[in-house]
């Protein structure tokens, strides 16, 4: 009897220390999963760093320097107008149609005069000329109008000389060439009168006509060019 009592109280002992050890890993079950999930342990993600952009440095535009303002040709400042090119627009800066006054208020340097000085028929003429070296004479005259009134505006450019001072055009016709060699440079060219020349070759062009004339009908003694249907004969008569 005391035997069997014995061994019931073991029993009880050892349902007691099951039931404690079982209450035990239940409180340490519910401290570590938070989640309840039966005692797994869930890790907690670490949060994510953001990816950081640094901004992009901004691209220079590309800068296009200013293009530089051309110097016009200046009349007073060129004492060589051998080096100026004829055309129909003019010769070098003495362009047709450009404001005759201030064409003439430009001019200042050696061998220019304005108006036909005081012993001409019309002293104070629309006209600036050029005397220079080897007999090269530049007249730019804007004559006058039906009303007898003088021109505001440059009509016609006259050029004579040697050839070694003559301005010429781009295609190398310049006083000392042949008519026959300005025919072949403009074959457009036709045969005209000319004050002052026994032939002269008539060239439109680009702006005005130009005419070459050759004193002997041959070789070229003067160039004109004008804006005008019939080229002035005479600038200070």
């Amino acid at each position: 009897m005391m035997r069997s009592t014995s061994i019931a109280r073991t029993r009880i002992a050892t349902a007691l220390i099951a039931l404690m050890i079982g209450g035990a890993l239940a409180l340490s079950g519910c401290a570590t999963s938070p989640g309840g999930d039966g005692g797994a342990t869930t890790p907690v993600a670490e949060p994510a760093a953001s990816a950081t952009t640094t901004p992009a440095e901004p691209t220079p535009s590309a800068t296009t320097p200013p293009a530089p303002v051309p110097t016009p040709t200046d009349p007073a400042s060129a004492d060589d107008p051998a080096a100026w090119t004829a055309s129909g627009a003019g010769v070098g800066p003495l362009v047709l149609g450009e404001d005759f006054a201030t064409l003439a208020g430009t001019v200042g340097a050696a061998g220019w005069t304005i108006g036909c000085g005081p012993d001409a028929p019309s002293p104070d003429a629309p006209v600036i000329s050029y005397s220079g070296s080897d007999m090269l004479s530049i007249f730019a005259g804007a004559g006058y109008a039906m009303s007898g009134e003088p021109n505001t505006t440059l009509n016609q450019v006259s050029i004579t000389g040697s050839a070694q001072t003559s301005p010429k055009t781009a295609e190398g016709i310049g006083i000392g060439s042949t008519l026959a060699d300005a025919q072949a440079a403009y074959p457009d060219g036709q045969n005209a009168m000319l004050a002052n020349y026994a032939m002269a070759l008539r060239v439109p062009a680009a702006g005005g006509t130009m005419y070459f004339g050759a004193g002997d009908g041959e070789t070229i003694s003067g160039i004109t060019v004008t804006i005008l249907e019939r080229p002035m004969p005479e600038f200070c008569g």
